[in-house]
């Protein structure tokens, strides 16, 4: 009895080998597909993704004394550093109406670190309230970068569309 099952596991494992082998030979597994994407913009062009088309409508390098003028609370551009002012528009383009709390804008500089908006800006873009189909906003966000950055690239991430759209800057 005991060679009996000893053979027939055997004789099963083979099998699955053997079947397992064919298969695998036959066809090349397919190549895995890219979770994320970047997308080239200019400055001016609507980009469009899940919901939502978002436009970089300008940038201001050097905004220091634009950006302290509007809120007296702004941390001053320390040694080393400039603001950038980056004014975009921002349009639902679905229902219902929603906060565009899922766009993600980040500014790259030269020195190729990330640089969150880091100040209240002149005309501030409201992301907390909700955008209605068709009514668009339209504001500024101010990033500290490095005074030496002469271009830098704007980078839109909305979430759950696998796109980053990269705007450059000069």
């Amino acid at each position: 009895m005991k060679t009996s099952f000893a053979l027939s596991a055997l004789v099963l494992g083979s099998l699955a080998i053997l079947i397992a082998g064919c298969g695998s030979a036959a066809e090349p597994e397919p190549a895995p597909s890219p979770s994320h994407v970047q997308v080239s913009a200019k400055t001016g062009e609507e980009l469009a993704g899940e919901g939502w088309a978002v436009t970089v409508n300008s940038a201001q390098f050097d905004a220091d004394e634009t950006v302290a003028a509007a809120n007296e609370f702004n941390p001053a551009a320390e040694d080393g550093e400039q603001y950038l002012l980056v004014n975009l528009t921002i349009e639902r383009t679905t229902s219902p109406a929603a906060s565009p709390l899922a766009i993600q804008v980040k500014v790259a500089a030269e020195d190729d670190t990330f640089h969150e908006a880091a100040a209240v800006a002149p005309e501030q873009l409201r992301l907390l309230e909700p955008v209605s189909s068709g009514t668009p906003i339209t504001g500024n966000l101010a990033y500290l970068i490095p005074a030496t950055a002469a271009r830098a690239e704007v980078q839109i991430h909305m979430i759950g569309s696998g796109s980053t759209f990269v705007v450059p800057i000069t």
